[in-house]
C-alpha cells in the first residue's frame, strides 16, 4: 500500500512539472510579435561619380546603414577626323584636323552599372598649305599631270636601246603633281606638259615628280593610301650613302639639283643594276618622288625652265613618305613632312580637288 502511494505521488509531481512548463512556454512575455525592419534605397544614386563615394540608407525603425562604393575607370583612345565627326572641334572653320577621341568608362561596384565620358583632343591641326619653319603659305588648288610618254631603259639602265622601261607588261611613267595658291591657275603649256598661268605674281607652288607604273593609279586609288618615298632616301638605303637636300647647291646657275659630285655618285650607283634587267630598276624607283621643290613667290611670266629663273627651293622627305589618298567624293588628301635645303622643317597638307590631265 505504501508503494502504491509513492507511485501516485511521483505521477502527480511529473504532471505538475509538465503543466508548469507548458504554462511558461505560452507566456506573452516570451513571444516576438514584432515585424522585421525594412530599408529604403541607397543614396545617392550612381550617376556621374568618377571617384569612390559613400552611400547610406535608413530602416523603418530608424536604423542607418553605410557602405563605400568603389568606382574604377578604363580609357580607350582612337584617332579620327573632324570630317568623320562632322564637328569643328577647334573651331578653325575647317574639318581637316585629326582628332584624338578618348572614351573613358566609369564602373561602380555593387553592380550599380557604368557610364561613359567622351573627350576630344586635337592630334593634328591641318590647314591647306605648306609650313616652312615658322611661316605658313596657303594652297588652294592642284593638278596631276600624267604624260603620254614613258620612261626609257637607256635613261635608267644606260643600255642605249631606247626601249620603254617595261616589266611584266607595265611601263614606268613620271607623273607630275603641282599644288598652288589661289593667286595662280592651271593651264596646259608646252614645257613638261603644263604651266601655271595667272595675271598676278607671287603665288606659292609646290612641285614633285612621282614615279608610277600605271597611267592612272594615282587618281584611281579610292580610299587607299598611296605612299611615295624620296628617291634619294631609297638610294641612301640601298648604297649606304647619306645625301639630302643640304647636298644641293644654290647659286645663279644651279637652283635645284645636286652638285656634280653628288650626281656623279648617283649615276655610279645606278650602274649596280643590270642593263638588261628593267624589272629590278622599276622595283627600285617605283613609288618614289624626285625633283621636289617649292616656290613661295612663283613668277608665272618667267621662263619655266630658263637660266634666268630659279625653279625654287629643294626639299626632301627623307625618313618619311608622301601620302596621297583619294576620297569617295573625288577629293584628295596629300600629306608629308620633310626638310628643305636650308634645313628648315616642312609640313604640307592639302585636302581638296585636283585637276587631272592625262595627255
Amino acid at each position: 500500500m505504501t508503494k502504491v502511494k509513492e507511485f501516485l505521488s511521483t505521477i502527480s509531481i511529473i504532471l505538475i512539472t509538465f503543466g508548469c512548463s507548458t504554462d511558461s512556454d505560452s507566456s506573452p512575455s516570451d513571444t516576438n510579435n514584432s515585424v522585421s525592419e525594412t530599408f529604403g534605397s541607397w543614396s545617392p544614386d550612381f550617376t556621374d561619380q568618377k571617384t569612390n563615394f559613400d552611400q547610406t540608407r535608413t530602416g523603418s525603425n530608424g536604423t542607418q546603414q553605410n557602405r563605400t562604393i568603389s568606382v574604377s575607370s578604363e580609357s580607350n583612345t582612337e584617332v579620327t577626323t573632324e570630317k568623320i565627326l562632322s564637328q569643328d572641334i577647334n573651331q578653325d572653320d575647317d574639318l581637316f584636323d585629326e582628332i584624338e577621341k578618348v572614351i573613358t568608362t566609369y564602373t561602380a561596384s555593387e553592380n550599380l552599372g557604368s557610364f561613359q565620358e567622351i573627350n576630344y583632343n586635337l592630334a593634328e591641326d591641318n590647314n591647306n598649305g605648306i609650313t616652312i619653319g615658322n611661316d605658313f603659305y596657303s594652297i588652294h588648288n592642284g593638278v596631276i599631270v600624267v604624260p603620254d610618254y614613258v620612261e626609257k631603259e637607256d635613261w635608267w639602265l644606260d643600255n642605249g636601246n631606247n626601249d620603254e622601261l617595261n616589266c611584266n607588261g607595265v611601263t614606268l611613267k613620271e607623273v607630275s603633281l603641282a599644288l598652288y595658291s589661289n593667286e595662280l591657275s592651271y593651264s596646259v603649256g608646252e614645257s613638261y606638259g603644263f604651266r601655271l598661268g595667272s595675271e598676278s605674281r607671287g603665288g606659292t607652288v609646290v612641285y614633285m615628280d612621282l614615279m608610277s607604273i600605271y597611267e592612272n593609279d594615282i587618281n584611281l586609288n579610292n580610299g587607299i593610301e598611296a605612299k611615295y618615298f624620296d628617291f634619294i632616301d631609297i638610294f641612301n638605303q640601298t648604297f649606304g650613302t647619306s645625301y639630302n637636300t643640304q647636298n644641293y647647291t644654290d647659286d645663279e646657275y644651279s637652283c635645284v639639283g645636286y652638285n656634280e659630285e653628288v650626281e656623279d655618285q648617283i649615276d655610279a650607283g645606278l650602274t649596280f643594276f643590270d642593263d638588261d634587267d628593267p624589272c629590278a630598276m622599276i622595283n627600285f624607283i617605283y613609288q618614289t618622288a624626285s625633283n621636289m621643290y617649292y616656290d613661295i613667290s612663283y613668277n608665272s611670266d618667267a621662263e619655266y625652265h630658263g637660266a634666268d629663273y630659279c625653279e625654287g627651293v629643294a626639299f626632301d622627305t627623307i625618313g618619311s613618305s608622301i601620302s596621297i589618298t583619294k576620297n569617295q567624293d573625288d577629293t584628295y588628301i596629300i600629306k608629308f613632312v620633310g626638310k628643305d635645303q636650308f634645313s628648315l622643317p616642312m609640313k604640307l597638307y592639302y585636302n581638296g580637288f585636283l585637276a587631272i590631265d592625262i595627255n
